[in-house]
């Protein structure tokens, strides 16, 4: 998601109103892709070797274990922001005009589909988490 919006911000005729965003708006753009990206990098660390010991290139603080709690609360707290995000705006897709904009039956079930596996990123998120307390306690 986040290249359609960095494309948006550069002026790209991805969208009607590409040209007409102010400063503020491509800042919180631009700033909403790199936390997002952000946050995906971080879930990779539940799972891989950098998760546990921190690279030794960083300053300061390269080579020093992580503490397990340290992931896992803001992981937690991810997941269970996730749930309640994802749940409540796919509920509400179709009481906000969401659907409006496709042509037919068969455009608003690809749509569907294709946001509904963002249901599970929550729960996925937990259980990597959960498994990443139990391997590290």
């Amino acid at each position: 998601q986040a290249e359609p919006r960095i494309a948006l911000v550069i002026g790209l005729p991805i969208m009607d109103y590409g040209n007409q965003m102010h400063t503020p708006e491509r800042i919180y753009i631009v700033s909403l892709s790199v936390v997002q990206e952000s946050a995906a990098l971080l879930c990779l660390g539940l799972v891989q070797p950098w998760g546990e010991v921190v690279p030794g290139w960083l300053p300061f603080i390269g080579g020093t274990r992580v503490r397990p709690m340290a992931a896992v609360v803001p992981a937690l707290t991810g997941a269970a922001i996730l749930c309640v995000l994802w749940t409540v705006a796919i509920a509400r897709m179709p009481f906000v005009g969401f659907y409006d904009s496709f042509d037919g039956t068969f455009d608003t079930i690809l749509v569907t589909a294709c946001y509904l596996p963002l249901l599970a990123w929550g729960p996925l998120l937990a259980a990597v988490a959960l498994d990443y307390r139990r391997r590290r306690s």
